[in-house]
């Protein structure tokens, strides 16, 4: 038996969007955007009848192809520096280098993007593995982080900043999460690498950020936002990794802990692009407002709902069309906290 999602998690599943009165057909990407930010959520569904998985991923199904566009698909690396010295001698911030290196998709034309997300590599230390971050997975990560800090009581935190090694390698950090279906307890996520001190090691220390995924107790091994799968590139996937919205939420929820202490440092050195709350809009009506039509499927009407790589193009596509600064990019101005970010879904609930 399947589990339940928490209500907050709750969205609209392929029969109810099929049922929704209006259907609008996108035969191509382009304009796509703008049809699904100009569609009544509580009225309208987009059917896409274009690909959006591109024909190279494909071997066996659409499955397969979406999983390999997941994992090896763009991710827009960015032009930090590249070793241990040229970190150190720097004064830029990494929200600095995703400003330049992600406002390309402005210069792309809508219906070409295909970017799943950006990457970063570290400068030192023994574990130099590629780190992806999945579009996707900010927006997943956003929307759990305000469900934690709104409805299940706040994340847990506990910091071990004072080795003698925190100046140079960065702090430890345990993280309780909660989990997003019932029943399931929370899970104890390992965070290693995180800057703290301000001093110029910070710039080199943050491109090595990671979660210790085997150090983490209770987290979930079977998710649709942790494919694990056997391809003929598994040599490639042992040297990259990939943050999910667990390991990102909790980076965060690290962020706020350091804040209430004064230090500023953890946020100053984020390696994770907060989303506005227009994103976070886009996103929950790709959730629940868009089908794929899918001539590899064996229903009859051959519907299904994006995958988690199709939602992450389509956020690309967005981030491309609206600005980068309209979207990949937490205004404190104009959008309100993350822990107060709207998640409702018109016409089916509010949050």
């Amino acid at each position: 038996m399947a589990d339940e999602k928490k209500s907050f998690f709750r969205e609209r599943t392929l029969q109810e969007i099929e049922k929704l009165p209006e259907r609008i057909p996108a035969d191509t990407r382009v304009g796509l955007i703008h049809k699904l930010i100009t569609l009544n959520p509580s009225e309208e569904a987009i059917e896409i009848r274009v690909p959006l998985t591109t024909q190279e991923f494909y071997a066996k199904d659409s499955a397969e192809a979406s999983r390999k566009s997941y994992r090896h698909g763009h991710y827009q690396l960015l032009s930090h520096p590249t070793t241990q010295g040229s970190a150190l001698s720097s004064r830029r911030n990494p929200l600095s280098y995703r400003v330049r290196d992600l406002s390309f998709l402005s210069e792309v034309p809508e219906e070409s993007i295909q970017t799943i997300g950006y990457s970063f590599r570290p400068v030192q230390g023994r574990d130099r593995r590629k780190r992806m971050v999945p579009f996707v997975q900010l927006l997943e990560a956003a929307r759990l982080y305000t469900y934690t800090t709104r409805r299940a009581g706040g994340f847990v935190v506990e910091a071990y900043p004072d080795s003698r090694k925190v100046s140079q390698e960065g702090a430890e950090v345990i993280v309780k999460v909660p989990s997003t279906t019932t029943k399931k307890p929370r899970y104890r996520q390992k965070l290693i690498h995180i800057p703290v001190k301000d001093n110029q090691w910070k710039r080199a220390i943050v491109w090595g950020f990671a979660t210790d995924h085997e150090g983490s107790l209770g987290r979930p091994e079977f998710s649709t936002y942790n494919i694990r799968y056997t391809s003929e590139r598994s040599q490639e996937e042992s040297r990259v990794f990939f943050f999910d919205r667990g390991d990102i939420a909790s980076y965060w929820a690290t962020v706020s802990h350091f804040r209430s202490e004064g230090n500023n440092v953890p946020w100053e050195m984020d390696p994770f692009a907060k989303p506005s709350q227009l994103l976070a809009y886009v996103h929950t009506l790709i959730r629940n407002n868009v089908l794929i039509f899918d001539s590899t499927l064996k229903s009859k009407d051959k519907l299904r709902k994006p995958r988690m790589n199709e939602q992450s193009i389509l956020l690309a596509q967005t981030i491309g069309v609206l600005g980068h600064d309209n979207t990949i990019f937490w205004d404190s101005k104009r959008d309100p906290k993350l822990r107060d970010f709207n998640w409702n879904i018109p016409g089916l609930r509010e949050i």
